[in-house]
């Protein structure tokens, strides 16, 4: 065997000579060649690994065989049975040398062999005592009857005599139901003495049927991996309900690190590519809550361990008690300064990883990190850059809307009397009221996003909107008719895309935004059976035949914003008036000197008192973004 291989190498090294030598060999047979050349290698490396199993058996086979020649027991019977032979044939016990020589050799040859055949089931015999987790034998009233090396150790510590005793239940009665129906799925226990779960698995001896083989595996590490993966699902659910609630980069990587620092770590640093550094904060368990430092930032050539892993290209790891010292486990694994600083202990040990432009890196695990606990902490990053990229989306499509609705909002106000910052109050004001009224966080933000536009229709009647005198009462209806205009504008810009429910409400606030809870607003869209009329006309007259909506006909949308608008118009300065103090504009909407109308039947009860409630906040918006 060991001339083949040398024959194998030496035609190896002759065949890379060969193409050496003669560089104009044939391209196209190159590939091929290639493919000899890595056969070759392969079947060398095969009866390398020959070579080395017969060396192995050849030593074991001589070092049993010395074991057994010198075993005096051999000898004796040896002694006995040429004495025998001799004594029967010569008629003297020590008439030759043979007969002693041949049981001798038989003997020794034939209990090498035995014993070498046997060796590998032996050493199997001997895993049940060797393993660390519990294996034994008991009856089917649970008494353990066979146990040894490490199980019969743990037994004992714990004083166990019967398989109950495992468990405040009665786990007997239900592993037997197991080997009766011959379920094969194992069963889980908690044992609590070791804080750990085993899986059970048990089966009847075929030979002796009473007798019941039990195995314990401990699958502690994959429960809190279970556990793990449940949190993260949980974590990324969170924010599947509405990405768009989420858009907050602080509270998004704050939950990042209080899912990684639930997973027995102390800190955790979480960080961002940004151009030519990486720049996040560190994230560690305070008295009360997760605290966090100020924005630290890491250049993106710098060889701290933040980075580890994008050298390596995979999760990094470093365990100071792998060291012969804290200055060698630093050498190998330099932190940041700013990071040290802020850690309120010593760097024992860390786990690094990066998705993205996401890099993060916990420290101090407690306790032993397998490797459960490493998958958990990729799934965790790339989910978390996976959130980061669907929230970059989100707030890609929310700057885009915006655009559009400050678009419209420059149209409304070029062409209307009103300028400066009374569209930007309005949408203040009208989040500000919707809060207080405790409208859903969705709705708060969309009508902080649209009120400003429920006067877009005035772009269809710019010769009306600054006109220097009072309207004629024709005039007056055509102006009313921007209501409907806003709506049919909004409309058409739904067409031509997915309906979006913030365009949607945009269009509700346009037409609705002057309805009165007492049903004197306008304009009239409520046909005879309750129905909102098709709003496709034009002509004032088709609309003047049906009724205004009143009272919880009204969507409480348009009704926050026509609240919001008229407490601003009053407040701000026009062309034809001067703006009225705050305490003038409060007497004004509850009583309107002109109608006789009071602000209860305006905009309704709760709408109203919910400004009378919180009207110095009202006056502080103001003041703080008055023109």
């Amino acid at each position: 065997m060991a001339n083949i291989l040398k024959f194998r190498l030496n035609g190896i090294l002759n065949y890379q000579q060969y193409y050496k030598e003669r560089p104009s060999v044939l391209m196209d047979s190159k590939e091929t060649s290639n493919r000899k050349i890595a056969g070759l290698f392969l079947h060398t490396k095969q009866l390398a690994g020959r070579v080395n199993y017969n060396q192995i058996m050849i030593r074991n086979f001589f070092s049993v065989f010395i074991k057994e020649f010198i075993d005096y027991r051999i000898y004796l019977t040896a002694l006995f049975i040429g004495g025998v032979i001799n004594w029967t044939t010569m008629g003297t016990p020590f008439y030759s040398w043979i007969p002693f020589m041949v049981p001798i050799l038989v003997q020794v040859f034939s209990r090498t062999m035995m014993k070498i055949q046997y060796q590998s089931r032996e050493q199997l015999l001997l895993l049940p005592s060797m393993r660390k987790d519990p294996a034994f034998v008991m009856n089917k009233v649970g008494d353990i009857l066979y146990s040894q090396g490490n199980t019969k150790d743990f037994l004992n510590k714990y004083d166990i005599t019967n398989f109950n005793q495992f468990s405040d239940e009665d786990i007997l009665t239900e592993t037997l139901k197991r080997i009766s129906s011959n379920n094969k799925i194992s069963q889980e226990l908690y044992f609590d003495p070791e804080a750990c779960w085993y899986e059970i698995q048990s089966m009847e001896n075929p030979q002796q049927p009473e007798m019941i083989l039990v195995w314990f595996t401990n699958i502690t590490a994959n429960k809190g991996l279970i556990k793990q993966l449940r949190e993260i699902q949980k974590f990324s659910q969170q924010f599947q309900v509405d990405i768009e609630d989420q858009l907050d980069f602080k509270d998004t990587w704050a939950q990042m690190a209080e899912l990684v620092i639930s997973h027995q770590y102390s800190s955790v640093f979480i960080a961002e590519k940004k151009d030519n550094f990486f720049s996040g904060k560190i994230y560690k368990l305070g008295e009360r809550d997760i605290e966090s430092s100020h924005l630290i930032n890491i250049q993106k050539d710098s060889e701290v361990s933040l980075l580890a892993s994008r050298k390596q290209h995979g999760l990094v790891s470093g365990n100071e008690a792998d060291y012969p010292d804290r200055e060698e486990f630093f050498k190998s694994f330099p932190f940041a300064p700013e990071v040290q600083n802020y850690l309120d202990e010593p760097i024992s040990n860390f786990v690094n990883f990066h998705s993205g432009e996401l890099s993060i890196i916990a420290f101090n695990h407690q306790g032993s990190m397998g490797p459960q606990d490493k998958i958990a902490i990729e799934i965790q990053v790339n989910t978390a850059w996976t959130i980061n990229s669907l929230q970059a989306l989100a707030q890609e499509n929310r700057d885009r809307f915006t655009q559009s609705i400050e678009g419209l909002c420059a149209a409304s106000e070029f062409s209307d009397e009103v300028t400066g910052r009374h569209i930007y109050r309005v949408n203040e004001f009208s989040s500000f009221i919707a809060e207080k009224m405790g409208f859903p966080k969705k709705t708060v933000q969309a009508i902080s996003q649209v009120a400003a536009i429920h006067d877009i229709g005035k772009v269809a009647v710019p010769h009306l909107v600054k006109l220097p005198r009072a309207f004629t009462a024709e005039e007056r209806i055509e102006m009313q008719m921007h209501t409907i205009y806003g709506g049919q504008i909004l409309n058409k810009m739904m067409e031509y895309g997915k309906e979006d429910e913030n365009l949607k409400l945009a269009c509700t606030i346009a037409i609705c935004h002057h309805q009165q809870w007492n049903g004197k607003g306008y304009p009239g869209i409520k046909q005879p059976d309750g129905e909102w009329t098709d709003l496709t006309g034009r002509e004032p007259a088709f609309y003047n035949k049906l009724q205004p909506l009143k009272a919880e006909e009204i969507p409480m949308e348009a009704l926050v914003v026509s609240l919001a608008d008229r407490y601003d118009a009053l407040r701000s300065n026009r062309q034809y008036k001067k703006g009225f103090t705050h305490k003038e504009t409060l007497e004004i909407l509850s009583l309107d000197n002109r109608s006789g109308e009071t602000g209860s039947e305006i905009f309704g009860q709760q709408i109203f008192e919910v400004l009378m409630q919180n009207h110095k906040s009202m006056e502080d918006i103001y003041e703080s973004m008055k023109d």
